[in-house]
């Protein structure tokens, strides 16, 4: 990304990590193996991959490619989201994949999950996490003048973490939105689908779940998508051509 970032970690250093989390959905949930929706979800993965080792490869990174272990699953679970990993391992929930619809949404979300891990965004939070710890610890150990009990610094410690992630959170879905909408114009998915989604989503959040979108914060996403997709669609049209 354009934004400098200060990071402690390495993709490489947190795959191992994430991996475990990965697994236990794997082994304790159920997969949705051989559903439309995981069918789906595999074959768009399979024309997003080559794309997104392309950028890796042409950024240096040939070791982290090589380290790569795909796997596209769907997991059976009643609520919709999805979540990619570095090292290669994508996981849709099956209450998403309606809401996708087609391999356009599908495209868009596996393309914004994988931009979070191209844009080193799980290695900022790792770093995040542990400066916020430091911090809180400090500032506490200051304020009391080193009297803290476990209970003080744990729930200071958490609400300091917190803080700073949520500082990053907009800036990091941004990043990923507009890596998305690249990577699956890339792949030959129609960038303009990706707000078309969005307004499914969040339609389905708020009719099912009875969240309430932010609008405000839905209708400034949508338009800072549209500002990304005039650069998109210039590979979406060389991939159609």
């Amino acid at each position: 990304t354009e934004r400098k970032q200060f990071v402690m970690y390495s993709n490489k250093q947190l795959q191992k990590k994430y991996i475990q989390d990965y697994h236990w959905d794997v082994i304790h949930g159920s997969l949705a193996v051989g559903t439309r929706g995981d069918e789906m979800v595999k074959f768009v993965g399979a024309k997003i991959r080559p794309v997104y080792e392309a950028i890796l490869l042409e950024a240096g990174k040939e070791e982290e490619v090589s380290k790569h272990q795909w796997e596209f699953n769907v997991l059976v679970r009643d609520f919709p989201d999805a979540y990619a990993i570095p090292g290669g391992k994508v996981m849709f929930y099956s209450a998403l994949i309606p809401v996708c619809k087609n391999e356009d949404g599908i495209a868009f979300v596996m393309s914004h999950e994988l931009g979070h891990v191209l844009a080193n965004h799980y290695c900022e939070g790792e770093t995040n996490q542990q400066l916020g710890e430091v911090a809180a610890f400090a500032l506490l150990t200051v304020a009391t003048q080193g009297d803290l009990d476990y209970y003080t610094t744990d729930f200071i410690s958490a609400s300091m973490v917190y803080t700073v992630r949520a500082a990053f959170n907009h800036k990091k879905e941004m990043e990923a939105d507009r890596i998305g909408v690249i990577l699956m114009a890339k792949a030959g998915y129609d960038p303009a689908s990706a707000v078309e989604y969005l307004d499914r989503y969040d339609s389905l959040m708020n009719y099912m779940y009875l969240i309430e979108p932010n609008r405000k914060d839905s209708i400034r996403r949508a338009e800072l998508i549209n500002t990304y997709i005039p650069e998109a669609h210039k590979y979406y049209n060389e991939y159609v051509q």
